[in-house]
């Protein structure tokens, strides 16, 4: 058995293909939870209208998507729990794939590739991302995200041995950034997902904005803090290949974030010292 976790703001205009493609899989032995994080379109009446005794519908007050999926994995039956977006459109054979993949690999987190498609369902390409858990540490290390969030299907015990999902930072790299080191992430190199891009969730448009939030959640997680936080961000923005924080090497860079603040003080002093000289 598994869970299948699903959250939802106003999602009213895809839902119904979404949950269609959910209850039709191949693989029928799940739980369907779907947290409705205070819509206020008609997104409650959708799912209602669904009488499938798999669904579990939770309607709570809206606080965004980190906190939604933190409430819904404490709710979740089982330790497999397959992520999936409203707005998305799964395979038949999607959730028999992979869970299939965990009974005969030793693996915890486990995507796919995914076709791309618009929001008249038109195809407009398709993913290839990296399929080995070298290839992925590669990637994630290099602050690039090579995982789809709503494809993956993962083990709820590594997630929530993390500290689940953080509300400040963007829900997915983050959290892959932090289970990177003691966990195994693989892809399958079928696409077994259609991921909607549409004019509500193209982050992909505004690489810096995203680019920005990945680099916040780097310098915060690691406990960054000091005078040239700005120049920083800006060496990460513009230079991936001037990335401090590779995992290996994590001790020497958190070196010289502590001494960082000391650094900075020594240096206002020497300077005050000389200007009382002069």
């Amino acid at each position: 058995m598994i869970s299948i976790l699903m959250p939802v703001y106003n999602g009213a205009m895809y839902i119904d293909k979404t949950i269609q493609s959910v209850l039709t899989n191949n693989f029928k032995n799940f739980e369907f939870l779907i947290i409705d994080d205070g819509s206020t379109d008609n997104t409650a009446e959708i799912i209602k209208s669904f009488s499938d005794y798999r669904i579990k519908y939770y309607k709570k007050q809206n606080s965004g998507i980190a906190e939604t999926l933190n409430f819904g994995l404490k709710k979740t039956s089982f330790e497999l729990v397959a992520r999936i977006d409203s707005d998305d459109i799964i395979k038949s054979n999607r959730l028999e794939l992979q869970y299939n993949y965990f009974k005969h690999n030793k693996t915890d987190i486990l995507g796919s590739n995914a076709y791309l498609i618009d929001q008249n369902d038109n195809v407009l390409g398709k993913t290839k991302f990296p399929l080995t858990h070298q290839q992925i540490k590669k990637k994630i290390e290099n602050m690039e995200c090579p995982i789809i969030h709503p494809s993956v299907m993962y083990k709820k015990s590594k997630i929530l041995s993390v500290g689940g999902y953080r509300e400040k930072y963007a829900d997915d790299y983050e959290l892959w950034l932090r289970l990177i080191k003691n966990s195994t992430f693989e892809n399958l190199s079928n696409s077994l997902l259609y991921l909607r891009k549409h004019s509500s969730n193209l982050s992909s448009s505004k690489p810096n904005t995203t680019q920005t939030i990945i680099v916040n959640s780097l310098i915060n997680y690691y406990g960054y803090s000091g005078a040239d936080i700005n120049e920083l961000k800006n060496n990460f923005i513009n230079s991936k290949s001037t990335l401090l924080i590779k995992l290996e090497s994590t001790r020497s860079f958190l070196k010289r974030l502590i001494f960082l603040p000391l650094y900075l003080k020594v240096k206002f002093l020497k300077k005050l010292i000389l200007i009382r000289i002069k």
